[in-house]
């Protein structure tokens, strides 16, 4: 008897442990999850972006608002490009490209050295 509850329990832990099966319908819904996390990711470095823009709780840095921009086009966030057009209007080109450095830094850091 007590063999028996041995191995149930076993099934059911290994079961816990595997998951149920994964259908194709499910694997669509796994995919638009990962896209709804990476427009959330977008819409983060936009407001990253507008806080350096305006100094809403950090040092406004224009720069630092351009990379957050920058970022955000990289995820395909629509509205991204349009701040990057308006913050690179009143940039100097070595100001954006500082920019454009630092956001390619964060990127490959896997957002660990983004400051």
């Amino acid at each position: 008897m007590h063999r028996i509850a041995g191995v149930a329990v076993a099934a059911i832990v290994l079961s816990a442990m595997h998951g149920p099966p994964v259908f194709a319908d499910q694997r669509a819904d796994a995919k638009t999850i990962a896209q709804r996390g990476s427009e959330s990711a977008a819409f983060a470095h936009i407001a990253l972006g507008l806080r350096y823009l305006y100094g809403n709780g950090v040092e406004r840095n224009h720069v630092r608002a351009l990379m957050w921009f920058t970022l955000a086009a990289a995820e395909d966030q629509p509205s991204a490009g349009k701040y990057c057009d308006f913050m690179a209007a009143s940039m100097t080109p070595l100001q954006i490209s500082h920019a454009q450095a630092l956001a390619e830094i964060c990127r490959n850091s896997n957002y660990t050295e983004c400051d």
